[in-house]
């Protein structure tokens, strides 16, 4: 773990972005726990999984739901993961796989069902986040 963190590289932060970034990494924590906080109700059963009148609407939350995980993240921490000629955005990453996790314990778990197309959409939810995160203007 050492090796990598020497390698994760940060965007350099002024007195006056400080406050800024506090506040940004303050939302995705609180974020963060809000979603862990939906998978357990999804687990216990107190929400539901599917809602007639809405089609896809496990799909589209994870669409949703992950993609302003990824978004939040990337504007809290800005943190790059060089590999070969890429600069990986680490945050994202880290939520990817968090989903991929989550879509394992689904499969698992005898009151819920795994997926392709639910880690699809969070995915696909992840890489529009990061995208909108890192286009310029955006911070």
């Amino acid at each position: 773990m050492t090796h990598l963190t020497h390698r994760v590289t940060t965007a350099a932060t002024s007195p006056r972005t400080g406050n800024r970034s506090r506040r940004r990494r303050i939302a995705f924590t609180g974020y963060s726990v809000l979603l862990l906080v939906i998978f357990a109700l999804a687990y216990l059963q107190l929400i539901p999984t599917t809602l007639r009148a809405v089609p896809l609407y496990d799909s589209l939350g994870h669409l949703i739901l992950l993609g302003i995980a990824a978004w939040l993240g990337r504007r809290a921490w800005d943190a790059r993961w060089p590999v070969g000629p890429l600069r990986l955005p680490v945050v994202p990453l880290l939520v990817a796989l968090g989903a991929a996790a989550e879509e394992l314990a689904q499969a698992l778990s005898p009151v819920r069902t795994a997926s392709w197309r639910d880690l699809a959409m969070s995915l696909t939810g992840i890489c529009l986040g990061t995208w909108l995160a890192g286009r310029p203007g955006s911070r």
